[in-house]
């Protein structure tokens, strides 16, 4: 069966996005419509079906160590562009934490695309960024306009001017994936948020349906770069999940909210 989440942004806020709405403080609720959205958004235009992959690890949902919530690995139903997509919500210390992870396969050199929402009482929190699969200060002009132009740049600076920013992770593994795009802010404002979440899973969306397929000779470092890149990942993860959980259930819920670390694109979970 596709995969398919009702769009429970979209329904209440209607064609006119999340601006368009009375102003209004942050709350768990609203940080699951702007998930959902997101997610089904994703999951509509590139037809994702549900795995097994965390419920092999008996962690699809957990309550472990202090920390309650669920995981799941998805994947296309027809492989084109992904390896997978890792979605996850987190509970710990009354701080509630949504993401999506959309991790290209290597037959395109889009970037991976991750989304972190966050509610903490009347705050809430986005980190959002399009993790480079080339080398930024020395690839092709071309990628670097394509992916960390003008327009991600406008996007970046409306939302890191509305709020402080937030702290670097203090794993080298969560540190290391950053790019230049990376927006990592807590706001007063929820519409502005789902707005900026919006826009930024849209314009990935978007850059997909451009996207020339990579020579296939170049397929097979891009897959080892990107094996790379998903194990600093994980290990940015469990630094984060054994310091709210512990040692042996943070390294369960670490493996859970990755995904398949050394999948290749074309085997793994089912």
């Amino acid at each position: 069966m596709i995969y398919r989440l009702v769009a429970l942004a979209a329904l209440a806020a209607g064609a006119q996005g999340f601006s368009a709405r009375r102003p209004m403080r942050m709350n768990l609720g609203v940080v699951q419509q702007v998930h959902a959205h997101c997610l089904g958004t994703i999951g509509e235009r590139l037809g994702l079906e549900g795995s097994d992959y965390t419920q092999s690890l008996g962690m699809q949902s957990f309550n472990a160590g202090g920390v309650q919530g669920s995981a799941d690995w998805l994947k296309e139903a027809s492989p084109k562009y992904l390896t997978g997509v890792s979605t996850s919500s987190v509970t710990a210390n009354g701080k509630t934490t949504m993401t999506i992870e959309a991790w290209m396969g290597p037959s395109y050199e889009v970037p991976h695309m991750t989304l972190k929402l966050a509610s903490a009482g009347d705050m809430c929190e986005i980190t959002a960024d399009y993790i480079s699969r080339n080398d930024i200060a020395y690839c092709a002009e071309s990628y670097r306009e394509d992916h960390y132009g003008a327009d991600v740049m406008a996007w970046w600076a409306k939302g890191a001017s509305a709020g402080p920013a937030l702290p670097p992770s203090t794993a080298f593994g969560g540190r290391l994936l950053r790019s230049p795009a990376e927006l990592s802010v807590q706001l007063a404002d929820a519409n502005l948020m789902g707005d900026l979440a919006v826009e930024h899973v849209n314009r990935w969306l978007n850059w997909l349906v451009d996207a020339e397929p990579l020579i296939a000779r170049k397929r097979g470092a891009m897959n080892s770069r990107d094996d790379a890149l998903r194990r600093f990942a994980f290990a940015g993860n469990v630094a984060s999940c054994v310091a709210m959980a512990g040692e042996d259930a943070g390294r369960s819920i670490a493996a859970a909210i990755t995904g398949p670390v050394s999948e290749a694109y074309v085997g793994g979970a089912s």
